[in-house]
């Protein structure tokens, strides 16, 4: 199933937004297939926790793989129901690139242990040297992100997001949509986990740019 924003088309306030992280995906030769959310357990208002457990995703997706898979990272406040206990407290949006094929080929013994636990027609895929169908791909990603961190994703279905995108415009104006005066606010974009993104990029695209940024009245 592809993610699409129930066709949500951008405005020229969100394209001024989110055009220099579509330059930089450009530049970079990034190739986002997956939208991810992830939510807590329980309420967390310490971003330090939320980069923290980034790092972690991270390292777990690109050694689990054996790639270094790219990523990027974006956090939001639950701001829609103001009696819920989450409300204030963060939750996460993740980019990621797809799999290499020569990953699926030469699985590691780790890899090919999980394939064997959602089911023998994966791991004969491999066996055949046929390629899993996309189906298969996203189930082994999600359990590979779920099972290498429990203690910052809970089990279950309740809470999680897997996608794949299609409309990328649209993901990342929903990823960075708690802005002020059209510049992301400073939790939204995890600079210290996103490839290819860090405090100089940001001042460069956003903060030394707020006129340009700033919606026509």
């Amino acid at each position: 199933m592809r993610y699409d924003l129930q066709g949500y088309q951008l405005n020229e306030f969100d394209k001024r937004r989110v055009e220099p992280l579509l330059s930089s995906i450009k530049e970079q030769g990034i190739n986002f297939k997956y939208f991810i959310t992830l939510n807590y357990y329980k309420r967390n208002d310490d971003i330090a926790r939320v980069l923290m457990d980034n790092r972690h995703l991270k390292k777990t997706i690109r050694s689990f793989f054996k790639s270094n898979i790219r990523l990027w990272f974006f956090t939001e406040k639950h701001l829609g129901d103001a009696s819920s206990n989450f409300y204030g407290s963060y939750h996460r949006h993740v980019l990621m690139e797809e799999i290499p094929d020569r990953v699926w080929k030469n699985p590691t013994n780790q890899m090919s242990k999980f394939m064997l636990e959602l089911g023998p027609h994966m791991y004969f895929n491999y066996i055949w040297n046929n390629l899993p169908e996309e189906s298969s791909r996203m189930d082994l990603i999600k359990k590979v992100i779920v099972g290498l961190n429990p203690k910052s994703i809970p089990n279950g279905n309740r809470g999680k997001v897997f996608k794949e995108i299609y409309y990328l415009d649209g993901i990342l104006s929903y990823c960075t949509k708690q802005n002020n005066r059209n510049i992301p606010h400073e939790y939204v974009i995890d600079l210290m986990n996103s490839s290819g993104l860090d405090d100089r990029w940001f001042s460069k695209n956003y903060s030394k740019h707020k006129s340009n940024l700033v919606a026509a009245h």
